[in-house]
């Protein structure tokens, strides 16, 4: 039966309650009054009122799944969701025209969208729209309603996305923390200071609400859990840093009201003749403030479990204490000693850090205050204990000395010094931090210190997992740490220490005990669930969508939206090579990133409605038609106009759907074994594309059909027979085997969430006896491993020897992709190529990495005769091109984002030496084309590239290695031709369609002979 707003169990609500602070600024609020079995407390610093027991995540879900709340007409909810909300509000029609007008393609996104109707209006108006909504029924009415709008359950499915819009409509006031949804979004990159907020809520302070509290119309909880006034949207706005808020009254009233005495009447009288408020955002730098210090809530536990426990370890020095918190940054440490200590001095260099720390935490004997002197001008013997966490790292050598003779100085004759600073050996994995100036390891630290302090004690803080054992209903002994339970002795190693802390004194000082921080604020095991879940549950949302097109936005739309970075959220789910390239392969099969061997985007950029999200490509356009132009007067390369080739008029070549040409057809009457094909979808893709190649080269020996799942949206492949049957269909398998009668299945493995329908698949085929099957693995992922399979052939050696190193050596075997060379086969011929280089990728993490381009960059710098192509699009884009302007030398290149397939082989003409600055390469299909034109290559000596050309000679093992391999190229350009010689003929040799074609024939007869021979065997032992 369904639940009632008056039929939840409070009582499980109360029993754990999630809240009972101010939302906004964490007061406790005073008790105001109890609706409905709920109470709801008011905070007069905020002017905000909230409930203080507020439902459980699983009881609001059960709640708003309900078609009941949307058109029951019960309390709280609509009798009519559609007729009782303004599809149209003048404000929205302004802000979307307003924003529209300065913005190509712009995108919005809509917390709370319920039906979609305000993203319907966007999209009318060409706009990008994606909605989340975590209403079951509301989910299915808009995406019945809306096939363009991509819709999630959840804001951790949304793709990261800087969005130049966020609609949050009569939503806020359904959440006990508006901060959690705040924080995802900005960790998520998805509001920006450019990004427009636009709220609207019931107003709290309203005439109304004030003159019957209680029998407000909008109080029902559990629906409506905040309520807020114009003062508490400016306290919580201006805790985000939002510099520009406009909040305003919205449908007046005609009674009036006085508003409580102790509360911000300045901002709120104003709208005590509104029953609702509209704020619009924009200018807020809480992203990047987020990340270059710590506030607690955002971004992982692993933050939080780097910063949280110094702080609980410095409290047991803190208590009773005068203290000095030295780099306090957002203040939550400092506030956290503040809570035992005499007194607290909390100091920053960063006047925005301590404005947002004053705001956010106040005591009595708090005190905040800027210092750009080290402490030198403060008072000798002045403090009984200083911390400082994370801060020395940030100054040069000199100053960190000078740092620590100031700490001793400020020290009382026993005061103690607690001071901390990340391992190097970890903030590598990181990734470079521009603002740690120098970073020390463990021995360099020790000497820093010693040099101001005779006593010392260091520690290792490292970050670990485990689980705890707690007796039930007995006295508890003392925590009993345990650990290496699984490891002998001589086997166990020490864990890396994530930082250095060294606690210090002039006097003597006793080591602390091993000190454990055990996070109790949440339930791991559901929280690492819901976590797992929801990745998942992204990837798959998204990958249904790209193989469906089931909200009707294209594939192509979707995995920019998406960008490849989307994948970082699940590097601690699955092992992250597997799950990003099984995605990857995913989406590339879909969105026809291969086709013969070439990543393939069709974009028309700059174009209005072009399907690029957010791609911001009005500036862009003029900095593709850039190319650079050598002036022997100066000696350097100056950017001139050169307009990009028209792209190709017409359908021809445009990659809708293939059409199949055989190229050898049988004679009339011969035999034919018959291939099936098994693939999840055929969409327009590299997976595909090896089938249309293998039914072109060997239709005369073979007949093929295919069995997919979900078929092209953009219609048939004309001339390839394929069979539809989902994964719910596959009873039917069996019944299509017999009518079809294969001599042999061919299995195409991408992974990801098809697993079940091949497993379906292979169970089904496996069920027919004799047949034998291959599988190809043409990604690096791990193989499906199925007792059936008679062969697995993967793309490259590497792969095989990375993902496939437990079989049996005569179960493997390794076909390189074949590609179409013919329209490469020309030797490159551009004028005055011999000095330049080229990079063809899809510019995206899950093939380069953001310093990828410092490998040209540095090819320049060192020979600035050279110029540079950088000829693909994607998220990492822009800021290639920020690093040439950084590094100074952005006239040496030209970065033409995607082009058209048919103008590629012209751009390879501009270059001699083709640059891979990749870090992982499966197999590397842009390789061999420049190899076909005679193009040396260049670059790391990972993954198949060593394989692909040959030799790992002219490959670098790092930067400087590989850039001084291709200078040495560059200058000597008989051997670089020579070498060109050499790779054209590895390429035509190694590389070629036909070639692929011919070994995988041989493959289908050694297998179809041994059926054979296995067959006649059985037929023999029949006979004896």
């Amino acid at each position: 039966m369904d639940k009632k707003p008056d039929d939840l169990d409070h009582g499980a609500a109360s029993a754990a309650p999630r809240a009972a602070s101010c939302p906004i600024c964490r007061a406790d609020g005073h008790v105001f009054l109890s609706v409905n079995g709920y109470d709801i407390r008011r905070c007069s610093s905020c002017a905000v009122d909230f409930v203080a027991n507020p439902p459980t995540d699983a009881q609001l879900k059960e709640y708003y799944d309900r078609a009941q709340w949307f058109e029951g007409a019960e309390h709280g909810g609509y009798a009519s969701y559609d007729e009782q909300t303004d599809v149209s509000p003048p404000w929205l029609v302004e802000l979307l025209d307003r924003i529209g007008a300065r913005k190509s393609s712009p995108s919005v996104l809509d917390v709370g969208c319920a039906y979609g109707t305000h993203l319907a209006l966007a999209r009318s108006k060409g706009w990008q729209c994606f909605g989340v909504e975590p209403s079951q029924h509301a989910r299915e009415v808009a995406l019945e309603r809306h096939r363009g709008i991509y819709l999630t359950e959840t804001l951790q499915e949304i793709p990261p996305h800087r969005f130049d819009l966020v609609l949050i409509l009569d939503v806020i006031e359904h959440l006990a923390d508006p901060y959690k949804m705040f924080y995802d979004m900005f960790a998520a990159g998805q509001i920006g200071p450019e990004t427009v907020v636009a709220m609207t809520t019931p107003n709290a302070r309203s005439a109304s609400a004030l003159n019957d509290p209680k029998g407000w119309q909008f109080r029902h909880p559990p629906s409506h859990l905040t309520y807020y006034s114009g003062a508490a949207f400016q306290a919580l706005l201006t805790r985000l840093r939002f510099g520009n808020i406009r909040i305003e009254g919205q449908h007046p009233l005609k009674e009036t009201a006085a508003l409580h005495p102790d509360e911000d009447a300045e901002r709120n009288q104003k709208l005590v003749g509104y029953a609702g408020l509209l704020v619009i955002a924009d200018g807020s730098d809480f992203a990047h403030f987020m990340q270059e210090r710590y506030v607690p809530g955002t971004w992982s536990e692993l933050t939080a479990y780097e910063h949280l426990p110094r702080y609980a370890l410095a409290k047991q020095y803190a208590r009773g204490r005068s203290v000095l918190d030295f780099g306090c940054g957002t203040g939550y440490g400092a506030a956290g000693l503040a809570s035992v200590a005499d007194s607290v001095l909390a100091v920053d260099i960063d006047d925005s850090a301590l404005a947002y720390a004053r705001l956010l935490h106040r005591a009595d004997n708090l005190t905040f205050q800027r210092n750009d002197t080290f402490c030198e001008d403060l008072p000798a013997a002045s403090f009984d204990f200083v911390s400082c966490f994370e801060v020395i790292e940030h100054i040069r050598p000199d100053d960190q000395q000078r740092l620590l003779r100031s700490f001793s100085r400020l020290l009382k004759p026993d005061g103690v010094l607690l001071l901390s600073t990340p391992n190097p050996a970890v903030t590598a994995l990181y990734g470079e931090n521009e603002y740690h100036l120098k970073e020390m390891d463990e021995q360099e630290f020790r000497t820093a210190v010693a040099a101001c302090f005779e006593h010392r004690v260091f520690m290792a803080q490292t970050l670990i997992s485990g689980a705890m054992f707690t007796p039930q209903g007995v006295d508890v002994a003392p925590l009993q740490l345990t650990s290496n339970l699984l490891q002998p002795q001589a086997a166990v190693q020490q864990p890396t220490a994530a930082v250095w802390v060294a606690l210090c004194s002039h006097a003597p000082i006793e080591a602390p005990a091993n000190q454990l921080y055990i996070d109790n604020t949440r339930d791991y095991v559901s929280h690492r669930v819901d976590v797992i879940k929801t990745h998942n549950k992204n990837l798959l949302h998204r990958y249904e969508a790209f193989r469906g097109g089931a909200q009707a936005m294209s594939a192509e739309q979707l995995l920019v939206a998406a960008g490849r970075d989307a994948l970082k959220r699940v590097d601690n789910l699955v092992p992250l090579g597997t799950l990003r390239n099984q995605f990857s392969r995913a989406a590339d099969d879909t969105v026809n990133w291969m086709r013969s061997g070439l990543h393939r985007v069709r974009r028309r950029l700059g174009a209005a409605g072009d399907g690029s999200l957010g791609a911001d490509t009005s500036d862009l356009v003029a900095e593709f038609n850039k190319e650079p132009v050598w002036d022997d007067a100066t000696g350097r390369y100056a950017l001139i106009d050169d307009p990009l080739p028209a792209p190709p008029s017409g359908n021809a070549g445009d990659g809708s759907i293939y059409v199949v040409r055989p190229k050898h057809l049988p004679d009339a009457g011969t035999h034919r074994p018959t291939i099936l094909h098994f693939i999840p979808n055929v969409f327009v893709g590299g997976s595909t594309q090896l089938i249309i190649d293998l039914v072109e080269h060997l239709s005369d020996q073979y007949q093929h059909e295919v069995v997919a799942s979900a078929l092209a949206p953009q219609g048939m492949h004309a001339g390839l027979p394929v069979h539809q049957l989902r994964l719910r269909e596959m009873r039917e398998l069996p019944k299509l085997l017999r009518r079809i009668s294969p001599d042999l299945v061919h299995i195409h493995y991408w992974g990801l969430s098809d697993d079940p329908w091949y497993k379906a698949a292979l169970e089904g085929v496996r069920s027919t006896s004799g047949i034998p099957i291959v599988e190809n693995i043409n990604t690096p992922i791990a193989p499906l491993i199925d007792k059936g399979v008679d062969r697995y052939v993967f793309v490259s050696n590497y792969v095989r020897n990375e993902f496939a190193s437990g079989l049996a050596g005569a179960l493997t075997e390794v076909i390189h992709p074949g590609i179409d060379l013919s329209r490469f086969s020309a030797p490159f011929n551009g004028v005055d190529a011999e000095n330049a280089i080229g990079m063809v990728y899809r510019l995206e993490r899950d093939k380069l990495a953001e310093d990828s381009i410092d490998l040209l960059i540095e090819v320049v710098k060192r020979r600035p005769r050279t110029r540079a192509y950088v000829i693909g699009g994607g998220g990492l884009l822009r800021g290639y091109m920020q690093r040439t302007v950084d590094a100074g030398v952005r006239a040496n290149f030209r970065f033409t984002g995607y082009v058209p397939y048919e103008t590629l082989p012209g751009w390879y003409d501009r270059f001699s030496v083709f640059v891979a600055p990749v870090w992982k390469e499966s197999f590397g299909q842009v390789a061999p084309l420049a190899m076909s034109k005679r193009i040396t290559v260049g670059g790391y000596r990972v993954g198949a590239l060593p394989e692909i050309i040959g030799t790992s000679e002219p490959l670098g093992r790092d930067l400087d290695e590989a850039a001084a391999r291709i200078v040495e190229a560059l200058n000597d350009p008989e051997s670089c031709k020579a070498e060109g010689v050499r790779l054209q003929e590895r390429a035509h040799a190694m590389f070629s369609v036909e070639g692929m074609c011919r070994k995988y024939a041989t493959l289908y007869g050694e297998l179809l002979a041994e059926r054979t021979e296995d067959a006649q065997m059985r037929v023999n032992a029949r006979t004896i």
